[in-house]
């Protein structure tokens, strides 16, 4: 522990001072002895300037060398702390986790500052001088390529519409340049996609790059030939990571043909899915695939030979037009899938209603793999436990809270598509459990609510409107001759949790509501029919406004005698 350290006394103080004053007058052949400030009276005047200008120097030395005693103290102190114990290889994987050159934050330039042992460690570590930005000053970019030696480079170049960029900008990208052969990351967001300073530096000689992001504001300058791609890679090793958007490439290059992971968005995604799938056959280490934002092109799709992807955990298809994503899912297969995201637009063509509608009888039936994957897979460890499903008048999306999961798909005919993939997750043998919604759509036709498809795995249904909440009824209160086993049962036999809401606007038939509220309650739980009672729901609620239902709220009591957990709530949506 430190020592409690005392003031210097004033005496002390001004002993040194004596000795100061009179070894610069001793120099300077003045005779004097000096006692204290008024002793000083007694030198000539014609001297006093050389004096003054002396003890400045004299005082300025000694300063240098009271701070080089100071900091050689330090040093030494430093030296005995336990961070100051590390070998200098332990530090330099510690000063990886800081940018070079960063401004607004900490970065190795900060810390050259500290202390001479982290000034040696980081100016001997070539490693550590990896990479340079748009931001980087041209004197600091170029002191980062002389310190990493012939260590390989990551470049970050960010001129965007916000992007901090230095003001010398064009000479830290000639240095990009003269350098290709060392990048091994290669970063770049700019707004158009036919500058001709970037396509030196994309199709340079880059032996070494792995990682390669390109993102342009799809802004074009000048004339552009159409078909041509944008830029196309120099001969070298294969990249293991590529993501493009709004920007061409040859993807065919062989150095595309053994990716880790590819992210290609909007101009970026080959019209041709033969391209893309042939893309994806080489590449069998692909982990992470993302493919978003693609309209619909002139090209005819359908299925192809299937392109298995065993080592794909993470596949994402965003807002991506119905049929391309329908003839993909229908040509390839990953079995480790975990991380799953499908979104397809919203607007199908009319002419392609038909192509999706046979691209989805390939993938949603019974024994489909890929179908298997995308509604859970057989992986235990990947299976969510529930699912939500939320049906519209032609949309369904399922998702998950527990990892991530998420279709949604697009389709004129939803009540075909819903039947399909229902029956998916009915034969499945071991089935999430299921919360299905039906949401109102304003539809009348009943068709529009079919449980059937769902009948096993579904655990809680939710149903909006007139339409489907009394199709609901008509289909609880029945038993059913179930898909794949050819039994008679009730449908959905294991419902844990129903729940009915009316619009607000909506008024009731006596029949086809209350009268089938109690018909379904006393066939279903109670068995008045001779037929041996289904689970008994933990809740069953109706929302209805009372004064428009006022038959339905006189059954209230009856009802609850019959089923206990059945509940009326006056609101409506």
């Amino acid at each position: 522990a430190m020592k409690e350290t005392n003031t210097p006394r004033l005496d002390i103080v001004s002993q040194a001072i004596v000795t100061l004053v009179e070894g610069v007058c001793k120099e300077n052949d003045f005779d004097i002895q000096y006692s204290g400030i008024e002793s000083t009276d007694a030198l000539p005047i014609w001297c006093l300037a050389t004096v003054g200008e002396t003890l400045k120097a004299a005082k300025a030395r000694m300063n240098q060398r009271v701070d080089q005693l100071i900091a050689h103290l330090s040093h030494r102190w430093n030296l005995a702390s336990l961070i100051h114990r590390l070998p200098s290889e332990v530090l330099a994987m510690v000063f990886r986790e800081f940018e070079p050159y960063s401004p607004g934050h900490t970065h190795l330039l900060d810390l050259l500052l500290v202390c001479r042992v982290w000034y040696d460690t980081i100016m001997g570590s070539p490693e550590l001088w990896g990479s340079f930005a748009a931001y980087t000053p041209h004197n600091i970019a170029r002191l980062i390529i002389d310190r990493s030696k012939t260590l390989p480079l990551s470049v970050d170049w960010n001129t965007g519409v916000k992007a901090p960029i230095s003001r010398d900008s064009s000479k830290v990208f000639g240095l990009a340049i003269e350098n290709s052969m060392r990048i091994k990351s290669l970063d770049v967001d700019v707004l158009t996609r036919n500058d001709s300073g970037l396509r030196r530096l994309l199709e340079g000689p880059t032996p070494i790059l792995e990682t390669l992001r390109v993102v342009t504001g799809g802004f074009v300058v000048g004339e552009t030939t159409v078909g041509d791609p944008d830029f196309v890679l120099s001969d070298g090793s294969h990249l293991e990571h590529l993501s493009l958007r709004h920007i061409t490439t040859l993807l065919d290059s062989p150095r595309l043909s053994n990716l880790m992971t590819l992210s290609l968005e909007t101009s970026a995604v080959p019209d041709s899915l033969q391209l893309l799938l042939g893309i994806l056959s080489g590449s069998q280490r692909l982990e992470v695939l993302h493919i978003r934002d693609k309209e619909r092109s002139l090209e005819e799709y359908q299925a192809e030979d299937q392109v298995v992807l065993p080592h794909l955990r993470e596949l994402v298809l965003s807002q991506v037009a119905n049929i391309y994503v329908a003839a993909f899912l229908a040509s390839v297969y990953t079995p480790s899938c975990s991380h799953i995201e499908i979104k397809d637009r919203n607007i199908i063509m009319a002419s392609d209603s038909e192509a999706v509608g046979a691209l989805d009888a390939v993938i949603w039936q019974p024994g489909n793999e890929q179908a298997a994957v995308l509604v859970g897979g057989t992986n235990l460890n990947i299976i969510p436990h529930s699912l939500i499903i939320r049906i519209e008048s032609a949309r369904i999306v399922v998702e998950s809270f527990e990892r991530h999961y998420w279709l949604e798909f697009h389709r004129y005919d939803i009540a075909q598509f819903v039947a399909r993939v229902g029956a998916t997750f009915s034969q499945m043998p071991s089935p999430p459990a299921l919360h299905l919604h039906y949401a109102g759509t304003g539809r009348e036709e009943p068709s529009f609510v079919n449980l059937q498809p769902w009948n096993g795995p579904v655990d809680s249904l939710f149903v909006q409107g007139r339409s489907g909440c009394r199709s609901v009824l008509r289909q609880l209160s029945e038993r059913h001759v179930l898909p794949g086993t050819g039994e008679v049962d009730w449908i959905c036999r294991e419902l844990f949790s129903i729940q009915l809401a009316y619009w607000a606007d909506e008024e009731e038939d006596v029949a086809l509501d209350g009268e089938a509220l109690l018909s379904l309650v006393r066939q279903r739980w109670s068995g008045e029919g001779g037929s041996a009672g289904a689970e008994i729901p933990e809740s069953f609620e109706v929302h209805c406004k009372r004064v428009h239902f006022p038959n339905l709220w006189s059954l209230e009591d009856e009802i609850t005698r019959a089923l206990p957990s059945f509940r009326l709530v006056d609101n409506a949506y």
